[in-house]
Protein backbone atom coordinates (compact mmCIF):
# COMPACT_ATOMS: atom_id res chain seq x y z
CA UNK A 1 0.00 0.00 0.00
CA UNK A 2 0.88 3.23 -0.78
CA UNK A 3 2.52 5.69 2.05
CA UNK A 4 -0.23 8.32 3.02
CA UNK A 5 2.55 11.28 2.53
CA UNK A 6 -0.40 14.13 3.97
CA UNK A 7 -1.11 12.12 6.80
CA UNK A 8 3.00 11.61 7.41
CA UNK A 9 3.44 15.72 6.83
CA UNK A 10 0.68 16.18 9.53
CA UNK A 11 1.73 14.01 12.22
CA UNK A 12 5.02 16.14 12.03
CA UNK A 13 3.34 19.44 12.15
CA UNK A 14 1.58 18.24 14.87
CA UNK A 15 4.68 16.95 16.52
CA UNK A 16 6.01 20.47 15.84
CA UNK A 17 3.11 21.93 17.76
CA UNK A 18 3.17 19.71 20.84
CA UNK A 19 6.62 20.48 21.25
CA UNK A 20 5.95 24.02 21.48
CA UNK A 21 3.45 23.80 24.05
CA UNK A 22 5.06 21.88 26.48
CA UNK A 23 5.42 22.05 30.03
CA UNK A 24 5.63 25.73 31.89
CA UNK A 25 4.40 28.60 31.20
CA UNK A 26 5.03 30.12 27.57
CA UNK A 27 4.58 33.72 26.87
CA UNK A 28 2.46 32.53 23.84
CA UNK A 29 0.14 31.48 26.84
CA UNK A 30 -0.49 34.85 28.33
CA UNK A 31 -1.03 37.03 25.27
CA UNK A 32 -4.25 35.99 23.60
CA UNK A 33 -6.92 34.24 25.88
CA UNK A 34 -5.58 33.05 29.22
CA UNK A 35 -8.68 30.95 29.14
CA UNK A 36 -8.11 28.87 26.22
CA UNK A 37 -4.29 28.37 27.13
CA UNK A 38 -5.79 26.70 30.49
CA UNK A 39 -8.45 24.81 28.19
CA UNK A 40 -5.81 24.37 26.30
CA UNK A 41 -3.65 21.83 28.85
CA UNK A 42 -6.88 21.02 30.90
CA UNK A 43 -8.60 19.05 28.29
CA UNK A 44 -6.91 19.74 24.88
CA UNK A 45 -8.90 18.96 21.15
CA UNK A 46 -7.81 17.69 18.56
CA UNK A 47 -6.13 20.27 15.74
CA UNK A 48 -8.57 20.62 12.64
CA UNK A 49 -6.62 20.70 9.36
CA UNK A 50 -7.17 24.50 9.36
CA UNK A 51 -5.23 24.46 12.72
CA UNK A 52 -2.45 22.27 10.79
CA UNK A 53 -2.41 24.62 7.79
CA UNK A 54 -1.85 27.86 9.48
CA UNK A 55 0.55 26.77 12.13
CA UNK A 56 2.55 24.96 9.19
CA UNK A 57 1.86 28.62 7.60
CA UNK A 58 3.71 30.75 10.18
CA UNK A 59 6.69 28.02 11.18
CA UNK A 60 7.61 27.74 7.37
CA UNK A 61 7.27 31.88 7.22
CA UNK A 62 9.11 32.47 10.21
CA UNK A 63 12.09 29.81 9.30
CA UNK A 64 12.94 31.57 6.14
CA UNK A 65 12.72 35.44 7.53
CA UNK A 66 14.93 33.97 10.58
CA UNK A 67 17.46 32.55 8.15
CA UNK A 68 17.29 35.08 5.39
CA UNK A 69 18.00 37.88 8.02
CA UNK A 70 21.12 35.83 9.89
CA UNK A 71 22.27 35.69 5.98
CA UNK A 72 22.09 39.18 5.47
CA UNK A 73 23.33 40.91 8.55
CA UNK A 74 26.06 38.29 8.25
CA UNK A 75 27.36 40.05 5.33
CA UNK A 76 27.08 43.40 6.81
CA UNK A 77 29.83 45.87 7.21
CA UNK A 78 28.72 46.60 10.74
CA UNK A 79 29.57 44.26 13.60
CA UNK A 80 25.69 42.28 14.07
CA UNK A 81 25.34 39.71 16.48
CA UNK A 82 21.92 37.84 15.37
CA UNK A 83 20.25 35.21 17.35
CA UNK A 84 17.15 32.68 16.37
CA UNK A 85 14.73 31.72 18.19
CA UNK A 86 16.57 32.56 21.40
CA UNK A 87 15.17 31.44 24.28
CA UNK A 88 14.50 33.47 27.55
CA UNK A 89 13.44 32.23 31.11
CA UNK A 90 12.42 35.34 33.19
CA UNK A 91 9.74 35.76 36.29
CA UNK A 92 8.73 32.45 36.24
CA UNK A 93 7.96 32.45 32.20
CA UNK A 94 9.85 30.95 29.25
CA UNK A 95 9.64 32.88 25.67
CA UNK A 96 11.57 31.86 22.03
CA UNK A 97 11.74 35.28 20.60
CA UNK A 98 11.76 34.94 16.59
CA UNK A 99 15.06 37.34 16.46
CA UNK A 100 17.22 38.76 18.30
CA UNK A 101 19.61 41.55 16.36
CA UNK A 102 22.36 43.22 18.39
CA UNK A 103 20.22 42.60 21.87
CA UNK A 104 16.83 43.95 19.84
CA UNK A 105 14.39 41.63 20.15
CA UNK A 106 12.14 41.83 16.50
CA UNK A 107 8.60 39.66 16.90
CA UNK A 108 7.29 38.18 13.02
CA UNK A 109 3.82 37.84 12.32
CA UNK A 110 1.83 37.22 9.20
CA UNK A 111 -2.02 37.80 9.06
CA UNK A 112 -4.52 37.21 6.39
CA UNK A 113 -5.57 40.53 6.51
CA UNK A 114 -5.41 42.88 3.84
CA UNK A 115 -3.02 44.87 5.53
CA UNK A 116 0.34 44.30 7.31
CA UNK A 117 -0.34 46.32 10.49
CA UNK A 118 0.33 45.04 13.76
CA UNK A 119 -2.36 43.69 16.08
CA UNK A 120 -2.55 44.61 19.96
CA UNK A 121 -1.37 41.43 20.65
CA UNK A 122 1.67 41.65 18.86
CA UNK A 123 2.51 44.49 20.83
CA UNK A 124 1.59 42.50 23.86
CA UNK A 125 3.82 39.68 23.20
CA UNK A 126 6.59 41.83 22.06
CA UNK A 127 6.80 44.01 24.94
CA UNK A 128 6.99 41.07 27.20
CA UNK A 129 9.72 40.13 25.48
CA UNK A 130 11.09 43.42 26.27
CA UNK A 131 10.80 43.20 29.77
CA UNK A 132 12.72 39.52 30.17
CA UNK A 133 15.52 40.80 28.27
CA UNK A 134 15.96 43.94 29.75
CA UNK A 135 15.68 45.88 26.67
CA UNK A 136 13.65 49.16 26.04
CA UNK A 137 13.68 48.92 22.35
CA UNK A 138 12.34 46.61 19.67
CA UNK A 139 10.65 45.60 16.77
CA UNK A 140 7.75 43.89 14.93
CA UNK A 141 7.23 42.66 11.38
CA UNK A 142 4.65 41.93 9.60
CA UNK A 143 3.98 40.00 6.33
CA UNK A 144 -0.02 39.98 4.72
CA UNK A 145 -0.60 37.37 2.61
CA UNK A 146 -3.56 39.09 1.10
CA UNK A 147 -2.34 42.59 0.82
CA UNK A 148 -2.85 44.16 -2.78
CA UNK A 149 0.12 46.32 -2.12
CA UNK A 150 2.41 46.84 0.70
CA UNK A 151 2.33 43.76 1.71
CA UNK A 152 5.29 44.15 4.69
CA UNK A 153 5.62 46.85 7.91
CA UNK A 154 7.67 46.75 10.35
CA UNK A 155 7.05 48.92 13.39
CA UNK A 156 9.59 50.01 15.83
CA UNK A 157 8.39 49.75 19.82
CA UNK A 158 10.66 51.43 22.50
CA UNK A 159 9.75 52.03 26.05
CA UNK A 160 10.14 54.28 29.00
CA UNK A 161 11.12 52.68 33.03
CA UNK A 162 7.69 53.38 34.03
CA UNK A 163 6.36 51.58 31.11
CA UNK A 164 8.82 48.85 31.00
CA UNK A 165 7.46 48.29 34.88
CA UNK A 166 3.91 48.52 34.33
CA UNK A 167 4.61 45.57 31.51
CA UNK A 168 6.73 43.25 33.90
CA UNK A 169 3.26 43.52 36.10
CA UNK A 170 1.01 42.98 33.27
CA UNK A 171 3.41 39.71 32.71
CA UNK A 172 3.45 38.35 36.41
CA UNK A 173 -0.26 39.28 36.62
CA UNK A 174 -1.13 37.01 33.80
CA UNK A 175 1.09 34.60 34.71
CA UNK A 176 0.14 34.21 38.15
CA UNK A 177 -3.87 33.72 36.80
CA UNK A 178 -3.00 31.04 34.63
CA UNK A 179 -0.99 29.59 37.26
CA UNK A 180 -3.81 29.51 39.58
CA UNK A 181 -6.11 28.16 37.03
CA UNK A 182 -4.05 24.94 35.80
CA UNK A 183 -3.68 24.53 39.90
CA UNK A 184 -7.31 24.53 40.72
CA UNK A 185 -7.48 22.81 38.02
CA UNK A 186 -10.56 25.31 37.20
CA UNK A 187 -10.36 26.98 33.71
CA UNK A 188 -13.43 29.21 34.78
CA UNK A 189 -10.55 31.06 36.76
CA UNK A 190 -8.83 32.24 34.13
CA UNK A 191 -9.23 35.52 32.23
CA UNK A 192 -11.33 35.37 29.24
CA UNK A 193 -11.61 37.33 25.94
CA UNK A 194 -15.33 37.36 25.02
CA UNK A 195 -15.95 41.17 26.75
CA UNK A 196 -12.68 41.90 24.49
CA UNK A 197 -13.82 43.80 21.68
CA UNK A 198 -10.49 43.78 19.95
CA UNK A 199 -9.80 40.33 21.03
CA UNK A 200 -13.31 38.53 20.76
CA UNK A 201 -12.73 37.48 16.66
CA UNK A 202 -11.12 35.01 18.44
CA UNK A 203 -13.94 32.75 19.92
CA UNK A 204 -15.61 31.90 16.73
CA UNK A 205 -13.46 29.07 15.69
CA UNK A 206 -12.54 28.21 19.54
CA UNK A 207 -12.97 24.58 20.74
CA UNK A 208 -13.93 25.46 23.84
CA UNK A 209 -16.10 28.59 22.92
CA UNK A 210 -19.68 26.95 24.14
CA UNK A 211 -18.89 26.07 27.09
CA UNK A 212 -17.24 29.29 27.80
CA UNK A 213 -20.20 31.34 26.84
CA UNK A 214 -22.73 29.02 28.80
CA UNK A 215 -21.40 30.67 31.97
CA UNK A 216 -22.12 33.93 32.78
CA UNK A 217 -18.84 35.94 33.03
Amino acid sequence: MMLKILDILKQGVRKAYDDRNREGVHVSDLVLCIRKSVLNRLDPQPLTDIDIRNFNQGLSHHHTTQQLAKEIVAESEHPTSVEVEKSVKEFGVLAHVDLVINGIPVEIKTTRSAKAAPSDHYYTQLRYYMVMLGQKLGKILVESYNAKENPWSETDVELTDDEMEMHKNNLIRDRDNYNLALEKKDWKLASHVKNDKRKVFMCARCPYHKRCYDIDD
